[in-house]
């Protein structure tokens, strides 16, 4: 603590594999990346959520089916839902 009590705490979490973490935190970490990504005037993708995860481009669907549980959370939609899926980017659902 410092004066007037206040002060930032900052908590750093080791890398967990993808398979050891739970459903809510895959889609708490995929609005987040979202975000991120929307304050630096880009879109994540499937690649960008795979490449996060360290997940290989064979298990494409486990990357799918993260951003699809992301937008039935209703935290991020498509840029443009009339994209081909496999060029589509995302957004947080407030952009």
């Amino acid at each position: 603590e410092n004066q007037n009590n206040q002060f930032t705490k900052a908590v750093l979490f080791a890398k967990i594999p993808f398979e050891m973490t739970t459903k809510e935190d895959r889609v708490r970490t995929c609005y987040m990346q979202a975000c991120l990504a929307y304050v630096n005037y880009k879109a994540v993708s499937n690649g960008d959520i795979r490449k996060l995860f360290g997940l290989s481009d064979q298990e494409m669907t486990k990357a799918s089916r993260l951003i699809q549980n992301t937008i039935d959370a209703g935290l991020i939609k498509a840029v443009d839902p009339e994209t081909a899926p496999r060029y589509k980017k995302y957004i947080p659902y407030w952009a």
